[in-house]
């Protein structure tokens, strides 16, 4: 997952990750990455999707920073 998260930042793909509420022990990696997103590390055609059900392991930050659908 971090490495097709790294890649589309580069090159401007778009990375979906589904279920993510079945990856708790990951949800602190993925906080980590989505702070560094920044107009310098990531190329404007990138997009991060992520599906979930409602779950307390998931990060308030990256919430909070997300468009929610």
């Amino acid at each position: 997952m971090q490495a097709a998260i790294e890649a589309s930042r580069g090159d401007g793909t778009w990375v979906v990750l589904q279920n993510c509420h079945l990856a708790a022990s990951w949800m602190p990696r993925l906080e980590q990455l989505a702070e560094g997103f920044t107009e310098d590390t990531c190329v404007d055609a990138f997009r991060l999707w992520l599906t979930s059900y409602p779950s307390e392991h998931f990060p308030v930050a990256v919430l909070q920073s997300s468009v929610k659908v």
